[in-house]
């Protein structure tokens, strides 16, 4: 919600919060911890915390559970990072991950077809 709100500062005080409360939550806290990077335009930080969801989540062949909404989050993030870096290609086979096979998170399913969408439009191809 803090970073929804552009309350970068709030976002990680909250997350500390977190991370005492909750030591094991693995995939949960790389994902917040680039949600904050991104809010904070530090991309770099973002990238380095979604690349070992993102290659767990292009492993997996049947997701499940709440690791699954991780990956769908964390493919779509990476997606639009790509697209900022011009790799378009990469983000592109990211959203049609989500679409395919990572469809258990509706919000990032329905973003990931709508850039897959104008993607494809660009003529855009997965390598």
């Amino acid at each position: 919600m803090y970073i929804a709100q552009g309350r970068a500062a709030d976002a990680d005080t909250a997350f500390r919060n977190f991370q005492k409360l909750y030591p094991g939550a693995g995939s949960s806290s790389e994902l917040l911890l680039a949600r904050l990077a991104i809010a904070r335009k530090d991309l770099v930080t973002a990238r380095a915390k979604l690349t070992p969801i993102v290659e767990a989540a292009k492993q997996t062949k049947l997701p499940a559970g709440a690791d699954a909404v991780a990956m769908s989050q964390a493919l779509c993030l990476m997606g639009e990072i790509q697209e900022g870096a011009d790799e378009k290609s990469e983000a592109l086979g990211n959203y049609l991950l989500v679409t395919t096979i990572f469809k258990n998170d509706p919000s990032s399913a329905a973003r990931a077809a709508t850039r897959a969408e104008a993607l494809q439009k660009e003529k855009v191809i997965v390598p």
